[in-house]
């Protein structure tokens, strides 16, 4: 056999010794780095109500604010709401008896509107906002809708599908929105 000699032996300990203290430095350097810029350098920005409800105005900027308020208003209206259980049956032996509650919501609301010129509009999108109110109505439970948090929830979806259904129809309010609120005059879930 060759005679190897320990100095040969020790090359390829010392190279990958060489390698593994040079990865090493890299991944702490990195490490390092990285802590350096996600705690010092970058400052994220504090998300808080009053922040983002101004953002959230910002968003839908107003486009005629006028000095009185001008409002859209809905007649009153029964919907059906989802009945607990979700699929009433016949209690057995009867053929007519249903088991479970049905439910139903009379509601009558006001949408304010953030352009004055926009009220005459607002006759034409009238129905399609009225089907989109018996729609989003329709799938709430009646636990939802018996709580003030339900009630805020509801206003909400009402507004936004209004919103998204005029921006959808009207090119000039694609970026920003026509409604401001949802205003309930009578509210009652039986």
């Amino acid at each position: 056999m060759a005679d190897v000699s320990p100095e040969e032996e020790r090359e390829p300990q010392s190279l990958l010794l060489l390698i593994a203290l040079g990865l090493n430095t890299f991944v702490t350097l990195s490490a390092m780095g990285f802590g350096l810029y996600s705690k010092v350098l970058y400052k994220r920005p504090k998300v808080t109500d009053a922040l983002e409800r101004s953002r959230l105005f910002d968003l839908y900027v107003p486009v005629k604010m006028a000095e009185k308020n001008h409002y859209f208003p809905f007649r009153s209206m029964t919907v059906n709401i989802a009945s607990n259980p979700d699929a009433p049956r016949a209690a057995d032996g009867t053929a007519g008896q249903i088991q479970g509650k049905l439910h139903y919501l009379t509601v009558s609301f006001s949408l304010e509107l953030r352009d004055v010129d926009f009220y005459q509009q607002m006759t034409t999108y009238a129905p399609f906002i009225i089907d989109q109110v018996i729609r989003i109505v329709g799938k709430k439970p009646f636990h939802e809708l018996a709580t003030v948090q339900g009630r805020y929830v509801l206003a909400s979806e009402i507004l936004d599908a209004a919103n998204q259904l005029i921006s959808q129809r009207d090119p000039g309010y694609a970026h920003q929105a026509a409604l401001s609120h949802v205003y309930f005059e009578h509210f009652m879930v039986q």
